[in-house]
């Protein structure tokens, strides 16, 4: 388990009343009728790139 900023964390309402979670720009979670499903990405297709890190600001 770890810490996680919840403003990496985004909900998102479709049409037929199921709700995508994203972290870090990335669907995880799908829920629909109370029922989770885990988002995984499909074969063949590459993997979004990772977010830029933060840059450091001078001391």
């Amino acid at each position: 388990m770890a810490a996680v900023d919840a403003r990496d964390i985004v909900t998102v309402q479709d049409s037929h009343g199921g709700l995508t979670v994203y972290f870090q720009d990335r669907p995880t979670h799908y829920l629909l009728d109370g029922e989770w499903y885990r988002a995984v990405p499909l074969a063949g297709r590459p993997a979004p790139p990772p977010a830029p890190a933060p840059e450091a600001t001078p001391a």
